[in-house]
């Protein structure tokens, strides 16, 4: 069993109307991302806009699926740490999503591992 991620359009949570169906997943939300942004209407992950940090995650859906269904190319296997302090002993990795990338970047993940891009359970930023 592994899982991947969906990042939905939904900016808000107030826009999810229903849980997945059994089986089908789950939503969660309040997710930063440090290093780049997520372009909602591509539904890729793309370069920062200047002077931006960090940029809010849509909700997204964590999908299990069969080890021998898993297939993570085109997609750049994002560290999830519990906070911006990442280098910290304080701040482990807790797991590793799957992020859809724009097809010029589906040869080169690796360009956003270079670029330090990680998602954050928690932005000390944050109001």
């Amino acid at each position: 069993m592994k899982f991947m991620t969906e990042v939905t359009k939904f900016t808000d949570v107030s826009q999810v109307t229903e849980a997945p169906a059994f089986g089908d997943g789950a939503y969660i939300y309040g997710l930063t991302m440090e290093g780049a942004r997520w372009d909602v209407k591509a539904g890729v992950v793309k370069s920062s806009n200047p002077k931006e940090l960090r940029c809010a995650m849509p909700v997204t859906k964590i999908v299990p699926v069969n080890a021998d269904k898993y297939d993570n190319k085109g997609y750049y296997m994002c560290p999830v740490y519990a906070n911006m302090q990442r280098a910290n002993v304080y701040s482990a990795q807790v797991s590793t999503f799957s992020l859809k990338l724009h097809n010029d970047d589906s040869n080169n993940p690796d360009r956003w591992t270079l670029a330090s891009v990680a998602l954050l359970l928690q932005d000390e930023l944050a109001v």
